[in-house]
């Protein structure tokens, strides 16, 4: 089809399915076959097409959802892997403070004949590692202390197993930020992007600014003297501020009047776009650009959003 029946958005070459409100064309062939002289079934066309339209939107949705449970358990199996670890470095320090007390006080264990065998066994990523200490055999002398062969042998094994330690330490930080990102960063439904694409006259309220680019902002980019981005609330502004979580997000305003030009030279410099096939520049919001609140009339860009025109 070249034109869609449903939103009349009108396309350049021939597609099977609308891009801006998913109407296929199996769709349109069911619909078609209600017979048009029938004023009752012909007023319900247009629910008819809104449901079909609601109903894949919903199914995107649900599609995220099913994610949630698989997440979950990846956080799960992450926690026990980090106990674990944290257990075996609390074994592994014992052994090293037995270790270094032998050191610094080996007449402790100054008796005859006495066979000293130390076994430390753990595991550290499916690896095991087994440390097996010389033999140490006592002086009959009373006085004596060890052999420095004996008292560099328990050094060797002592050093050997604090570094140890030391890699298991690095290995636990590495787990402890991948489990307090995850942790840290909600699982972001973009809930208020579908709100925007549906209804603007609804998403509208939960807009807490109308912002515009300044001036001085505009001149300093088409100058090439920067690339921060700024914007102060207006009540003519061309974009929208929203808050999600403890994060301010800024979109395109329901009334932006958009061309070419506009496109190229302003609304790429805030959101990835794509080429434009239609004639009026509808678009679909698919992620929107991050700001970061400066005063309460001030908003810098921080991260570009993105756009899908079709």
């Amino acid at each position: 089809m070249l034109k869609c029946p449903a939103c009349k958005t009108t396309y350049k070459e021939e597609v099977h399915t609308c891009k801006r409100c998913n109407l296929s064309e199996n769709d349109i062939k069911y619909i078609a076959q209600i017979n048009p002289n029938n004023p009752v079934l012909t007023t319900c066309i247009p629910f008819l097409i809104n449901t079909i339209k609601r109903l894949k939107e919903n199914n995107y949705h649900n599609q995220i959802l099913s994610k949630i449970p698989e997440i979950e358990i990846k956080l799960e199996q992450m926690t026990t892997n980090y106990g674990q670890v944290v257990e075996t470095i609390g074994k592994l320090e014992n052994i090293v403070l037995n270790l270094q007390d032998k050191i610094e006080n080996p007449s402790k264990d100054n008796s005859n004949n006495i066979d000293i065998q130390k076994k430390s066994d753990f595991y550290i990523d499916a690896e095991s590692v087994k440390l097996h200490s010389n033999d140490l055999t006592d002086s009959t002398d009373e006085d004596s202390l060890y052999s420095q062969d004996q008292d560099n042998t328990v050094t060797l094994a002592a050093q050997t197993l604090i570094n140890q330690v030391d890699n298991l330490q690095d290995n636990n930080s590495f787990i402890k930020n991948d489990i307090s990102v995850l942790q840290n960063n909600e699982i972001q439904l973009p809930q208020f992007v579908q709100q925007y694409n549906m209804d603007k006259n609804i998403f509208c309220e939960n807009v807490i600014s109308t912002v515009l680019e300044t001036q001085e902002s505009v001149d300093n980019r088409l100058a090439g003297r920067g690339e921060l981005i700024f914007f102060s609330n207006t009540n003519k502004g061309k974009y929208w501020i929203v808050k999600e979580s403890e994060n301010y997000y800024l979109v395109p305003h329901a009334k932006i009047s958009i061309n070419e030009h506009t496109k190229r030279y302003t609304l790429a410099n805030l959101f990835e776009c794509n080429e434009c096939n239609s004639e009026d520049y509808s678009f679909k919001l698919i992620q929107a650009a991050k700001v970061l609140k400066v005063n309460s009339d001030l908003w810098q860009l921080e991260k570009k959003g993105k756009l899908e025109f079709y």
